[in-house]
């Protein structure tokens, strides 16, 4: 009996000791499937953000839009720019009935606060021109290519529409 159960430990023994970890082999294939879903899944990050930011500037130049239009109506004029003004920034953050300011201390606002561009890409910004106050242009750019609003990444705000070249 004795000499049964010192087999059976023997033979346990030597069961664990020749299969005592992965081999080399192993480890790299469990490392390289690891880099390989985070890759993926990284790229698949990025372009969400990217779409994310991009759909964040539409929806600015909207809202940004939208005042201006509350503006003419009630001027019948858009905010006189002799020079592209970039928008978002401290001198331009809101639009009030004195057109762009730095701050809204007027009584009537239309809006309060107007967002800056997201960034990445640097150059990316909000930019609006009004020579003579009956047409605007409102520039920014994208990241991708958006189908719906034209073929390129740099778009342009009229009172009319919104499109990409």
């Amino acid at each position: 009996m004795v000499k049964i159960i010192i087999k059976n430990l023997i033979t346990k023994k030597i069961f664990l000791k020749n299969n005592k970890g992965f081999s080399l082999v192993e480890l790299l294939v469990v490392i390289s499937i690891i880099v390989l879903l985070s890759t993926i899944a990284m790229v698949s990050l990025n372009s969400i953000r990217q779409k994310a930011r991009d759909t964040k500037r539409i929806a600015d130049a909207k809202q940004i839009s939208i005042a201006l239009d509350f503006y003419f109506d009630k001027k019948e004029l858009y905010p006189i720019t002799t020079t592209a003004i970039i928008l978002g920034t401290k001198n331009y953050s809101c639009l009030s009935e004195n057109g762009f300011v730095a701050s809204c201390n007027a009584e009537l606002v239309y809006m309060k606060s107007i967002p800056s561009a997201p960034i990445p890409p640097i150059e990316n910004q909000y930019t609006y021109i009004s020579n003579d106050g009956n047409n605007y242009q409102l520039s920014f750019i994208l990241e991708k290519i958006n189908q719906n609003l034209g073929p390129g990444v740099n778009c342009l705000v009229t009172k009319e529409k919104i499109q990409c070249n």
